[in-house]
């Protein structure tokens, strides 16, 4: 498999009948002049997995100047996180600045 720029750009706008977007893109960073960005995407001849990272000008101003991409083969990875919720009746402390 070859991705050259024009494939890259057909799979970003779902155009490409063998990639399919699963899950929503994700701002990854930012500078003044760009947005990196990143989508996982599925070859559905293969069933394997890719995550595409990609750098889109910041402004108007910056449209069409060439940027950074990759593709990158990944696979799916369980992982637990820890959230913390507001205890009822718990301590909570209050002010202005």
């Amino acid at each position: 498999m070859n991705i050259d720029n024009e494939t890259f750009q057909e799979i970003l706008w779902e155009d490409h009948e063998d990639f399919k977007a699963i899950t929503d893109t994700k701002i990854e960073d930012q500078s003044r002049w760009s947005v990196y960005k990143s989508c996982v995407y599925k070859q559905k001849s293969t069933g394997k997995f890719f995550e595409a990272y990609w750098g889109e000008g910041a402004t108007e101003m910056q449209d069409g100047q060439d940027e950074y991409w990759s593709f990158t083969e990944v696979e799916p990875k369980e992982v637990t996180t820890i959230v913390y919720s507001q205890i009822k009746d718990g301590q909570k402390f209050e002010g202005s600045m």
